[in-house]
């Protein structure tokens, strides 16, 4: 019996998928954070001030080419395929990975906007009521 075109484009999706170790159930954990690398040479700025440097510069100037650049490299891993993406049929295996990394970018960008006004925030909070108060959500 003769497997129809979808069958067979399946079956090298799937193959496509096993060799470049991606994981196309459509699992995803919706996370957006970052983790910042502890600095070992002591540096004059807290923490704080230095995030709120780059929030400033990042409003001001936009973000810059190299970490962007960096950023980008970064969402090229794919690991897994989002379910939407996973379940386009007539999409190949190379366009659903370039949506996905594409998609990778976007929520590094949304993680990043996202922490950076909590913790501006928090420190406009800080400075009004004078002292720090508890986030629970973190």
């Amino acid at each position: 019996m003769a497997a129809s075109p979808l069958a067979v484009k399946a079956a090298g999706d799937k193959a496509v998928a096993e060799l470049m170790k991606i994981d196309v159930n459509g699992v995803e954990d919706g996370g957006g954070g970052f983790l910042m690398a502890p600095s070992s040479v002591p540096n004059e700025l807290s923490l704080e001030k230095k995030l709120s440097n780059c929030l400033n510069y990042v409003k001001v100037f936009g973000l810059p080419s190299e970490v962007e650049e960096q950023y980008r490299i970064n969402s090229r891993v794919v690991r897994e395929l989002d379910y939407d993406i996973a379940n386009k049929k007539s999409w190949s295996m190379a366009f659903k990975v370039c949506c996905q990394r594409q998609r990778n970018y976007e929520r590094i960008l949304q993680g990043l906007d996202r922490e950076a006004r909590l913790e501006f925030g928090r420190l406009k909070l800080r400075n009004i009521l004078g002292f720090e108060f508890p986030m629970w959500y973190r």
